[in-house]
């Protein structure tokens, strides 16, 4: 089954899957978040210089409004883990077939996968058929048979704990320094933002979870995108919750947008290094 998945999805079989292979009560900390989660955390540096294991479950285009029932999956096998919330933008508006099949691929049966398919499809409106291929992801790539190359065939954990070492991370480097922006103005979040957040402090609170909410220095965001950062983490501030907001400390981090990057939104290993160190 793991070979009729999304193609090329080798990460986020890494990251979502790997989570499931750790013995409970194991790790330091949870960092949930997208794509820039695993690009700027290097869990291997975390562990060896510091001795602390976080895993980051993580996944391309992760969206914010998952979130609440990753939270409730980590907390079954790591209740005693900080979870640290990686925050993007405000954007908690339709979901993509793709972005829906990066994170519950791979993600075992139970009540809570159930219930966030079932929650990300009402969000965005996925008719009774379209749900189907994200119950049983056979039912969308039956017919890869014939198109499936040797790494499809190895889909296995790599062994290095959370650690990123695919080559444009490890290889590439991109001036970004044209892009990269920052501001400190309070952004407005849409009436569904603001609910859907309230709603996940009312649960963190509930559960009494120990959370982080940190953001990144990934430069492909708007000024509005960035602004509407800077409210989540005002909205956070305000209920008691410990946040990090390091769009607006590139220079204290010690990130050089000129070399630390690999694309817009991803550092490359020199800027994992230096974001790991300072978090």
């Amino acid at each position: 089954a793991k070979m009729l998945t999304s193609p090329g999805d080798y990460r986020n079989y890494q990251w979502v899957h790997g989570f499931y292979e750790e013995e409970e009560d194991t790790l330091d900390a949870v960092y949930i978040g997208s794509s820039a989660t695993y690009a700027f955390w290097q869990a291997a540096l975390g562990w060896d210089s510091h001795g602390i294991a976080v895993w980051p479950y993580a996944a391309n285009g992760q969206p914010l409004k998952a979130v609440r029932f990753i939270l409730e999956e980590v907390q079954k096998t790591q209740p005693d883990a900080l979870k640290i919330i990686n925050i993007s933008s405000g954007d908690i508006g339709e979901c993509s077939v793709s972005q829906i099949h990066w994170l519950t691929d791979y993600m075992p049966w139970s009540l809570t996968k159930l219930k966030l398919i079932h929650y990300l499809c009402e969000t965005g409106d996925y008719e009774l058929a379209d749900r189907l291929e994200f119950y049983f992801s056979l039912y969308r790539y039956h017919s890869r048979w014939s198109e499936l190359i040797r790494e499809d065939l190895s889909y296995e954990l790599d062994g290095t704990k959370g650690g990123s070492q695919y080559d444009s991370f490890l290889k590439n480097t991109k001036d970004v320094s044209k892009s990269y922006r920052e501001t400190d103005r309070l952004g407005e979040l849409s009436d569904e933002a603001e609910a859907y957040l309230e709603s996940l402090f009312d649960y963190i609170d509930q559960e009494n979870i120990q959370v982080l909410f940190v953001s990144n220095t990934s430069v492909t965001t708007s000024e509005i995108a960035l602004a509407e950062v800077n409210q989540i983490m005002e909205m956070a501030e305000a209920r008691g919750y410990s946040t990090l907001n390091m769009k607006n400390q590139q220079e204290e981090i010690g990130i050089n947008t000129a070399t630390d990057y690999y694309n817009t939104g991803h550092a490359n290993v020199h800027g994992s290094i230096k974001y790991t160190e300072y978090l």
